[in-house]
């Protein structure tokens, strides 16, 4: 069986849910169905008979879903078709109506922060450490030739901004700090595809998208080195604990307040993080918890 679920959208307002499927008592038809009542939107049930129903329905140019949903067996064929009719003409350019993403690019640079920051047992990036910010450093040379503002704010956490029609922000992040002997993935997987979010809405709005896109790279989210994480984000949410965390020290002894000023940052600067909250409308992270072996 295929299953094939499209929202209509128009920008950034929901305007529908279509669902198609060889029957009506499908668990994917009822998460589809509670979705479109959630968002008090109309909903239509297609019955195809077969998947070959619906690849003649492509062909014909009758429907463009904007995602697909199937069977594993089915997922491979899906795309492959999909990649053949756009190079015919017979399916509609995906820039006209939907934000492309370049996943092989995201997954690219994943794997050039790996072997930067990684050594044979894992990622190696603990905050407040040269390879920390050398990770940072790394990260600014993807930024090059993009419409976007970037400033770190008071306490350490690094603000990448497109801005929209709407200064109503969407705020999308992760961070770039590991744990010691870390997974490739966790925390920089967000970072990196919250990056290429950003890539696409400046290429599909031409740097100008309907609502202003922020990325965030928090500072010491892991907080392994001194054992206080989200220090960076709890700084920014208004929930620190300055006078308990600033001396709080490392295996070595260094003290976490001398960390942060051997970094430039000054912790009792670290309550006006919270600036940067003005115009935040809602926050997305694509997140993995990994040791080294996943």
């Amino acid at each position: 069986m295929c299953t094939c679920v499209r929202l209509w959208a128009l920008r950034h307002r929901l305007y529908g849910v279509r669902f198609g499927s060889g029957g009506s008592g499908s668990s994917m038809h009822v998460i589809a169905e509670v979705f479109a009542q959630k968002a008090n939107v109309k909903f239509e049930h297609i019955p195809y008979k077969s998947s070959t129903q619906m690849v003649q329905e492509l062909l014909a140019g009758q429907i463009d879903f904007d995602r697909v949903i199937a069977a594993p067996d089915m997922m491979a064929v899906v795309g492959k078709l999909g990649k053949v009719l756009g190079r015919k003409g017979l399916m509609p350019n995906p820039k006209a109506g939907t934000i492309t993403n370049d996943l092989e690019r995201t997954i690219a640079e994943l794997k050039e922060l790996r072997v930067r920051t990684e050594d044979q047992n894992g990622a190696q990036r603990l905050a407040w450490t040269p390879r920390w910010i050398a990770a940072r450093d790394w990260f600014t040379t993807k930024l090059a030739g993009l419409p976007i503002e970037d400033h770190y704010d008071a306490a350490g956490n690094r603000w990448i901004t497109l801005k929209g029609e709407s200064p109503k922000a969407l705020l999308l992040g992760s961070h770039l700090d590991a744990v010691p002997n870390g997974g490739w993935l966790d925390g920089c997987l967000g970072v990196m595809a919250a990056l290429e979010v950003l890539r696409a809405f400046a290429e599909k709005y031409n740097g100008r998208p309907p609502i202003t896109i922020r990325v965030v790279d928090w500072a010491d989210e892991e907080g392994a080195r001194f054992g206080r994480s989200l220090l960076g984000s709890s700084a920014f949410a208004g929930t620190h604990s300055l006078d308990a965390d600033r001396g709080r020290t490392d295996r070595e002894g260094i003290r976490l307040e001398d960390a942060v000023k051997s970094c430039g940052y000054d912790m009792n600067r670290f309550p006006e993080a919270a600036v940067e909250r003005a115009n935040a409308a809602a926050y997305l992270e694509l997140h993995i918890e990994q040791g080294p072996v996943l």
